[in-house]
């Protein structure tokens, strides 16, 4: 079925980065998923997946990476915030946009 997205997830900028390119260049996707929303510690703990949650600086920074090194569209899964004092859906949004992700 198309169109068909690969998710992707990591803490570092040039891994992050390394996997898209891989995915753009190397699979038949269509669309490039960013896993900003895993709350797994195993994930957190490496400053990837929901811990991005807590930054929208880090959300633009990451997710304009990603954009500005691949061909295919980038999107974004995310949750409405860390925890409920932690609820920056809105900002983190507007930073996915001004990266350039869809």
């Amino acid at each position: 079925e198309k169109p068909l997205s690969l998710q992707i997830f990591g803490g570092k900028k040039e891994t992050l980065v390394e996997a898209a390119k891989f995915v753009d260049q190397n699979t038949t996707a269509d669309i490039i998923d960013i896993n900003m929303g895993c709350p797994v510690p195993k994930i957190t703990k490496c400053d990837a997946g929901a811990k991005w949650l807590l930054d929208p600086d880090k959300i633009y920074e990451m997710v304009s990476a990603v954009v500005d090194a691949v061909d295919k569209p980038v999107t974004v899964k995310m949750r409405m915030g860390w925890d409920e004092e932690h609820i920056y859906a809105v900002k983190n949004a507007q930073a996915v946009e001004r990266a350039g992700g869809k």
